[in-house]
């Protein structure tokens, strides 16, 4: 009869299910070894005993390092596209913005169905390409232009 670590004894488990490596918790009767203690010295018991649990520990500890290194691909890859509204509310921008942007060539977009993804990086990129004007001189430079047209008229 085999029993699982910490229930009862009458939780069975198949011959086949046995094999799979997320049942290596599974405690397995004396009477289901293909040994009987009987047959084994009590050194063989001992490395029985121990290789089992290393293999189980190990066996753990790679369907563990296995399910965290496929979350976090996920994590990276389903974090690296943004909609156009989360792009719009990282660089604080109306959607239709973006849009436009995305019309134009200057912001890199794909397509999944109707829906528009953007890379962050391509979205980073596009808001730090063109350095922002300096609004002082075009006012300076619209003043003087306005100040030469008058006294262009006055004389």
């Amino acid at each position: 009869m085999s029993r699982r670590a910490g229930t009862n004894a009458t939780t069975r488990i198949c011959p086949n299910c046995r094999l799979d490596p997320a049942n290596v918790d599974w405690i397995e009767g004396p009477a289901e070894r293909r040994a009987s203690p009987a047959q084994l010295g009590m050194m063989e018991e001992f490395l029985f005993q121990n290789i089992r649990r290393i293999v189980r520990e190990e066996v753990r500890a790679a369907l563990a390092e296995a399910v965290e290194s496929g979350a976090m691909a996920k994590e990276e890859s389903g974090a690296d596209y943004l909609s156009i509204d989360e792009a719009a509310k990282i660089a604080r921008l109306h959607h239709t913005t973006l849009r436009d942007w995305i019309k134009d060539g200057s912001l890199k977009a794909f397509r999944a169905g109707r829906v528009y993804r953007i890379r962050r990086s391509d979205l980073d990129e596009r808001l730090t390409a063109k350095a922002a004007d300096p609004i002082a001189i075009r006012i300076e430079d619209r003043v003087n232009a306005i100040v030469a047209k008058r006294t262009g008229r006055a004389a």
